[in-house]
């Protein structure tokens, strides 16, 4: 369950202003990030906040938990016991599990969409509402009756910390990536800079306040859990309904199985509705087969969407729920790492555009910038697996920490390297431009449009930000990481074979 679901999208063109379609300035402005932009998102069509495969991986993950739902409603309303092929079939190889259920509501809702029927912005309120109440019923109601607190008792965390563990702090590592999966949506707010009247001041509180929203409910949520549950008894495949049939409430369990199918089935199908709307927007663009650009009278991708639903139909049929659940958090970081290193990357072209009147090759300095943030994301993110599997100090730990370092000196390095001709020049009068983070070029972005939002602190910020996203991503396991790259491998190879030729991008 999310509530953020129902997002709508339309294959049309959001605004790029300021730092939010910075992934649309990296598309004209670098061949590899046109790649990476392919496989991880694109700010100028309906959604570009979603990476290419964030939407059908999440529908099918949507789907799977969807699908042990409606076996315990089943179970629990009309006493059948399902076969558990129907919803989940385990299998020796892992990832593997194979379902009927899940794949089952993934072609329902492609050929839905195949209809031509539009989710409109009312009804994504009314769902959306219609969650947090869900959310705020079971909470309060569960908390009520069935709370006790003994149960959180003793309070304390194991000492199991591998990187594979399900408990102690390493589980609270992998449940800081994989909550990212409850979160995928609340980055849409980005793409709402045209649409709203001070972006510099709504889109920055549009931000944190849907993910404070979002964070209370499902900390609200868990609390509730661990109150109603002991831990060691919480079900991971429904634990809203299993959490009521512990305590032998069958009303309850059968309600919050209802409305859990109820809830899903909505974000299932916005996933496949908005898959096609990026493909149709990079085909437009010629990074992807004119096909996918092509519109049915009902003004439906049909190509695109017929092919998504393909996927998520395939992979919500074989793949188990975590894994689906983890690639989705990866890639969503992985699309959040892009973004923070094209703003450094844009900042520092931005810089030199302003100021055409030196000599300098700005291209250089650029691509310095590039390898400088590629060595930092590749250090960062092999520091921290060898930190969660082996401990920090370490031999290799202390010294992926130094390599760590000094690729972040690097980093700024090449950022302040290029920017200072722009910055820390002398006019015809004499005078002198300190040299800034970015205070002073934002002042005179003020002076040129005074709505534009652009990120503080560059590169400092985005800096950390990308350190962050790499200890998400790397408590995630390697098995995330294998998945997401066999996608980004696909992609690249779309890009070399049919994008780098057709793209209108240059």
């Amino acid at each position: 369950m999310s509530a953020t679901s129902g997002n709508v999208l339309k294959p049309s063109a959001v605004g790029t202003r300021g730092d939010a379609g910075v992934l649309y300035k990296m598309q004209r402005r670098q061949p590899l990030s046109v790649v990476l932009a392919e496989e991880h998102s694109n700010t100028d069509d309906g959604e570009g906040s979603h990476g290419l495969k964030k939407y059908c991986i999440a529908s099918a993950a949507v789907a799977r938990g969807w699908a042990n739902y409606v076996q315990c409603f089943i179970r629990a309303a009309f006493g059948v016991i399902l076969p558990s092929w129907m919803y989940a079939t385990p299998t020796q190889y892992g990832i593997i599990s194979f379902s009927f259920l899940a794949p089952t509501l993934c072609a329902i809702c492609t050929l839905i969409c195949l209809s031509g029927v539009k989710e409109s912005a009312t009804f994504s309120f009314t769902m959306a509402c219609l969650n947090v109440a869900l959310l705020l019923t079971f909470s309060l109601y569960g908390s009520y009756m069935y709370g006790d607190v003994g149960n959180m008792d003793p309070f304390t965390l194991p000492s199991d910390v591998a990187v594979d563990g399900v408990g102690g702090f390493a589980g609270v590592l992998r449940g800081s990536g994989l909550a990212f999966f409850c979160c995928v949506g609340w980055d849409a707010v980005c793409t709402l800079s045209e649409e709203v009247r001070n972006p510099k001041r709504d889109i920055p509180w549009g931000i944190m306040g849907t993910l404070l929203i979002v964070a209370l409910l499902y900390s609200m949520l868990c609390i509730t859990l661990c109150l109603m549950v002991p831990i060691e008894s919480i079900d991971l495949d429904a634990p809203l309904a299993t959490a009521f049939q512990y305590h032998h409430d069958n009303w309850g369990y059968i309600i919050t199985s209802l409305a859990a199918t109820t809830v899903c089935t909505p974000s299932v199908m916005s996933g496949i509705v908005g898959q096609p709307r990026i493909w149709y927007r990079m085909a437009l663009d010629g990074l992807l087969f004119k096909p996918l650009a092509k519109l049915s009278a009902q003004d439906v991708p049909v190509v695109g969407t017929t092919i998504c639903g393909i996927i998520a139909t395939l992979l919500s049929a074989v793949c188990d729920f975590e894994p689906l659940a983890g690639m989705t958090s990866f890639s969503t970081l992985a699309m959040f790492t892009l973004v923070n290193g094209g703003i450094i990357l844009t900042r520092a072209e931005d810089n030199s555009v302003r100021d055409s009147s030196h000599h300098h090759h700005p291209s250089i300095s650029t691509t310095n910038i590039t390898y400088s943030i590629s060595l930092f994301f590749i250090l960062s993110i092999a520091f921290h697996y060898v930190a969660l599997l082996h401990g920090f100090l370490t031999c290799s730990g202390i010294a992926l920490a130094a390599l760590n370092l000094a690729s972040l000196a690097w980093l700024l390095y090449a950022y302040y390297a290029a920017i200072a001709p722009y910055v820390n020049k002398s006019n015809i009068d004499g005078h002198s431009e300190p040299l800034l983070v970015g205070n002073q070029r934002d002042k005179e972005d003020t002076a040129e449009d005074d709505n534009h939002f652009r990120c503080p602190w560059v590169p400092i910020l985005p800096a950390v930000a990308i350190w962050v996203n790499c200890y998400l991503m790397a408590s995630l396991g390697l098995q995330a990481l294998i998945m997401v790259t066999v996608w980004l491998i696909l992609g690249i190879v779309v890009y070399l074979t049919y994008g780098a030729r057709h793209s209108k991008l240059n």
